[in-house]
């Protein structure tokens, strides 16, 4: 193929010497045969870009190998084309304007070339991402858009197994996580890729899983209703994309993902999701073929595959979460595995960093402590001291006790001569005469009964003069006394008593 001025090879995209037959993919030109809506190899677009032979093809779009005049490097380029609507001069097979035939069609068109135009721009963003295939160009074209990649030279999922045959347990792991890494973060951006199949997977010369084809790539419509355009592969798509009224999201993708990991492992595609609703075939097929396989990857593949959405994982990283609990030595070796094996690293060796700090500072900690102690006198010295006050102690004890019992025998004896003063009786007090005086008639008879009361308080209080007196002792002994009750006395109630006071005459 000879395009300005360079003959390369339609396959690859390599420099052609002599002949027809290219010394890298060792392939002759003249087998190459394209389909009328194909474009022609040599095509130039942009005016730097010359297409070779279709690498993919889709319900969406037509990928061809590209190669870059300024850059000097291979690409793949992806050609907006949906079946449905659009279609190419293929008699004469030299135009590469794409033809509708109706307004709703054109309408319906131009929709979607917005929407891929929109797509394109985002997925733009995760060009870094090891997974996923880098996006180089966007531009317009021939009616069309078309999406500038970066070429991955490898061999597609599909082929391998064909070739190879089914894929065991281990190695599936390790090629899908680096996949479902970066799916998590289009998730996250809220794009789901549509057209997740072993056709737009591709195994690269240093081992790794490339996720190609965005072209079906849509918006996340899981939290509200929209139309969408019908989207599916026998096998791998769900249910859901079967229909237009419906609402697409993570699981969706989810699902393609399980399906796509189930054909690694057995060679075959499952039953599509139409069939399944009727008869679902696929548990029964894993229990009875996936005799060697772990229960936990078998039961993350039935909740994968459930046909109901509802049932499935709904985010990627709950998917996971369950199939990558345990990861043996060599995949933490791996350098796909990086966030595992720094978890396992860092997490010992800051623990590590922090007990050695800890020590230091008990060790500088415990030499103060020691320089007190030296500072303070020694055991021995302290005993001495407290011996020496002790004896001290002892001997102003002993002056003291006996002053206290000195004291108490003074006192011992002072206490009868004191009860025998109290003992004594003391002479009643000569009372005086009070002076008579004059008084009136009329208070003669008061006067008479004051004197008399008088008489009777005197009389009294020579009696208790002449009575000897009693000791606190003896006092207290006559409360303490209890008084008998009368027996000729009833008892009788506060209420009793009133009206005893108050009914009745004393006779």
């Amino acid at each position: 193929m000879k395009a300005d001025g360079l003959d390369l090879c339609v396959y690859c995209m390599n420099p052609l010497e002599k002949g027809e037959i290219c010394p890298g993919c060792k392939k002759n030109q003249k087998h190459y045969k394209k389909k009328p809506r194909h474009l022609l190899p040599g095509t130039k677009l942009a005016g730097r870009y010359i297409l070779g032979s279709v690498i993919g093809e889709g319900s969406f779009g037509i990928t061809y190998i590209g190669f870059d005049i300024i850059l000097r490097q291979r690409l793949a380029i992806k050609e907006f084309y949906p079946v449905d609507l659009v279609n190419r001069d293929f008699l004469r097979g030299t135009e590469g304007k794409l033809y509708v035939y109706s307004k709703e069609a054109l309408e319906e068109y131009k929709k979607r070339l917005n929407k891929f135009y929109v797509e394109a721009q985002n997925l733009s963003r995760f060009s870094e991402l090891d997974a996923i295939c880098s996006v180089r160009d966007f531009f317009r074209a021939n009616g069309t858009a078309y999406l500038v990649m970066g070429y991955v030279d490898g061999i597609s999922l599909k082929q391998l197994v064909r070739e190879q045959g089914s894929i065991g347990e281990k190695r599936v792991l390790q090629l899908m996580k680096p996949v479902m890494e970066a799916l998590s973060e289009i998730h996250k951006n809220g794009i789901i890729h549509r057209d997740i199949s072993p056709d737009n997977l591709i195994l690269d010369k240093h081992g790794k899983l490339i996720l190609i084809d965005f072209g079906s790539a849509r918006v996340d419509t899981s939290k509200m209703m929209h139309t969408m355009t019908v989207v599916f592969k026998q096998g791998f798509s769900p249910l859901e994309q079967y229909r237009n009224n419906t609402t697409q999201g993570p699981y969706s993708d989810i699902y393609a993902l399980s399906a796509t990991m189930y054909y690694m492992l057995f060679g075959t595609a499952p039953d599509s999701a139409v069939e399944r609703m009727i008869s679902d075939t696929v548990p029964g097929y894993m229990e009875k073929k996936g005799a060697g396989l772990s229960e936990k990857l078998k039961e993350g593949l039935k909740k994968g595959l459930a046909v109901e959405k509802e049932k499935r994982y709904q985010t990627i990283e709950r998917m996971m979460a369950e199939l990558y609990q345990d990861i043996s030595e060599e995949d933490k070796r791996d350098g796909r595995y990086r966030n595992f094996y720094r978890r396992k690293i860092l997490i010992p060796v800051t623990s590590a960093v922090l007990s050695a700090f800890i020590l230091t500072g008990m060790f500088f900690f415990r030499t103060d402590n020691e320089k007190i102690n030296h500072s303070l006198p020694k055991e021995k010295d302290v005993v001495t001291v407290l011996q020496v006050k002790e004896g001290s102690v002892k001997e102003e004890g002993k002056a003291v006790q006996k002053k206290l019992t000195a004291a108490e025998q003074k006192k011992k004896s002072e206490v009868p001569e004191r009860t025998k003063e109290l003992e004594k009786t003391k002479e009643p007090e000569k009372t005086k005469e009070p002076e008579k005086k004059e008084v009136p008639k009329s208070t003669k008879k008061t006067a008479e009964t004051k004197e008399s009361g008088q008489m009777k308080n005197g009389n009294e209080k020579e009696k208790n003069a002449a009575a000897p007196k009693r000791t606190i002792w003896q006092r207290t002994e006559k409360r303490t006394q209890k008084k008998t009750p009368n027996p000729k006395r009833p008892k009788t109630t506060p209420k009793q008593q009133k009206k005893d006071d108050f009914v009745g005459v004393i006779e």
